[in-house]
């Protein structure tokens, strides 16, 4: 146990309520024990202990925990890890920080299913040329504090960097802002009234994850725009609820389908060797004799490479990454009527993702690649849920 002689100064404590128990209860135990060996490295952060309320004994010996107490706990049940930080190492309650770090941790855990984000694109000009995208979490919590407490005298601002490990081979770099407001209690906001936004570092993307109202997001897209030099923000018509998702589409715009093979480094090494000349076998019948009219006959292998090749022309072979949700917008002209009648129709497609739906549809038979626009399959690189189709051409829609 550590014994602490001197009182250090505290920033203003949250206290023990039901919303922030409830919050402390999401955690697994294995996040909930990573967020406190976060909270012993920073000395705003540390176990204050149990203290009389006669605040003239400044001698007063406090008791409180180590890490090398909640090491002890991994063998432990979660409420026992939770009944800890309570009762005996944070019983007059936890910072602003420690809030919202617990709140994020939770967030970036179940970010796949949790919420949809949408984008938005840091635009530079010639009077702010410079995009200032390699911030610390540190000095981009400093500006964003500085900047917000000119419209806001009771908000919280929190900002941590976090590595997303999703299903694909690539891992996601991001850096998360929290913005909470307060009203005039200590007491822990409702999660509605947080503002959830993730960067990509080295990127112009910003993603945002809440619905703000109109009279605070004003406020909001000013505060990033001065913070990271930027002389607009724009919403872009992109939203999924998959964060790595968005950072393949937004980051690797140009280098999807066939064009992803090049970023991945899957060409031939030595493209100038001499083909093998040995010539490849027939590969054998399924079946045979009367036992093939008892059996479900495979299709022919030679309609099967056909399609094989089809996909990998239009596609490419990796996996794919696309939008949930894509809509078509068509504006063309009535080819019966003499007065320029457009005919308007609409066009969704709804799924896990619609680039690779449409990639299997392709490769099974339903969808015939000689009628198949090329700009259906280019979805992936179109960044963005909705095009529009007119007389003069493809048009995205921002």
């Amino acid at each position: 146990m550590l014994q602490a002689g001197t009182r250090r100064h505290q920033p203003t404590l949250v206290p023990w309520t039901d919303s922030l128990r409830r919050l402390l209860g999401k955690h697994t135990k294995e996040t909930l024990l990573s967020v406190v060996e976060e909270w012993f490295r920073n000395t705003d952060t540390l176990p204050h202990g149990k203290a009389d309320d006669d605040d003239d004994d400044d001698d007063q010996s406090l008791e409180v925990g180590t890490l090398a107490d909640y090491e002890l706990l991994r063998q432990s049940q979660v409420h026992n890890v939770a009944n800890r930080i309570i009762t005996l190492d944070w019983p007059k309650g936890l910072t602003h920080d420690q809030v919202a770090m617990l709140d994020l941790v939770w967030l970036q855990n179940r970010y796949l299913t949790g919420r949809t984000w949408r984008v938005w694109r840091l635009k530079s000009d010639e009077t702010r040329p410079d995009l200032h995208l390699h911030m610390e979490p540190a000095e981009l919590q400093k500006r964003m504090r500085r900047h917000f407490t000119a419209y806001f005298s009771r908000c919280h601002i929190y900002v941590s960097a976090c590595t997303l490990h999703p299903t694909t081979r690539e891992e996601t770099p991001t850096i998360w802002i929290r913005i909470s407001f307060y009203d005039t209690s200590p007491n822990i906001p409702l999660n509605s009234s947080n503002i959830y936004l993730v960067h990509f570092p080295g990127s112009d993307t910003i993603l945002c994850g809440s619905n703000i109202r109109p009279d605070v997001k004003q406020f909001v897209l000013q505060v990033l725009v001065e913070a990271f030099n930027a002389a607009t923000l724009w919403e872009q018509d992109l939203k999924s609820k998959h964060i790595s998702s968005l950072y393949q589409l937004t980051l690797y715009r140009d280098s999807q389908g066939p064009w992803s093979q090049y970023r991945l480094n899957e060409v031939d090494a030595n493209p100038l060797a001499p083909p093998s000349k040995w010539p490849s076998q027939e590969p054998s019948k399924y079946v045979t004799g009367r036992e093939a009219s008892r059996r479900i006959q495979p299709i022919d292998a030679s309609i099967v490479n056909e399609r094989a090749r089809k996909v990998t022309a239009k596609f490419g072979n990796n996996p794919l990454i696309g939008p949930e949700r894509f809509q078509v917008k068509i504006r063309m002209p009535l080819a019966s009527s003499s007065q320029n009648q457009l005919w308007d129709c609409k066009l969704r497609f709804d799924g896990k993702n619609v680039s690779e739906g449409l990639k299997q549809l392709l490769a099974r038979g339903v969808i015939d690649a000689a009628t198949m626009p090329e700009w259906l399959a280019d979805i992936s690189s179109a960044s963005t849920n909705t095009i529009t189709i007119t007389p003069e051409g493809l048009e995205e829609d921002e």
